[in-house]
């Protein structure tokens, strides 16, 4: 949820960027959306726009009603549960699969499976959580667009980085209970 809410604000961010940068444009865009979309008359959405631009927060309500009817979001509500559950669900099942490959492929020798289960493990969770922040991140950039990109690299790898600790986390927490049990008698 977190890295989808993280490139739902990126969007949020390009998109205020372009209204600042370009706002006949975006306001142009706006209005034949109005027109096309809507079924709203040219004299109508001009006069929707110009009461909007005239606003006191225009800015904001430009970018909301951007966000909603060019991307499909809604600011005050950043993320869905469901898809999100249903995302956790194969993105579970397919990185459950990932370290098992190794033990099918490898055979009699455990260590040289053990090695290459931790180290695909390790490539799988750096490479996700940057792979998403980044493909996300310049598919909403133009691909003129250079301001930002340094910033966006980063932010896929802070992501690919927390990404990695979690599971790490997670798999030397899952090791220590299994030494813990294995030397208890239940």
């Amino acid at each position: 949820m977190q890295t989808q809410r993280e490139a739902t604000l990126a969007q949020l961010a390009l998109e205020k960027q372009h209204l600042t940068a370009f706002p006949n444009e975006e306001a142009s865009e706006l209005q034949e959306y109005l027109q096309h979309k809507l079924g709203v008359s040219e004299r109508t959405a001009a006069s929707v726009i110009r009461e909007i631009q005239q606003s006191d927060d225009a800015l904001a309500k430009m970018l909301t009603l951007h966000a909603k009817f060019e991307h499909g979001i809604n600011p005050e509500q950043l993320g869905s549960p469901l898809q999100s559950a249903i995302a956790s669900y194969f993105s579970f099942a397919l990185g459950g699969a990932v370290p098992l490959l190794p033990w099918f492929v490898v055979g009699d020798n455990w260590r040289l499976a053990l090695y290459i289960s931790c180290g695909m493990s390790a490539f799988a969770l750096l490479l996700y959580d940057a792979a998403l922040l980044r493909l996300v991140a310049f598919k909403i950039a133009p691909p003129n667009a250079r301001v930002g990109a340094w910033q966006r690299a980063r932010t896929a790898a802070i992501g690919g980085v927390r990404q990695l600790a979690v599971g790490a986390l997670a798999a030397g927490t899952t090791f220590g209970v299994g030494v813990l049990l294995s030397h208890r008698s239940l």
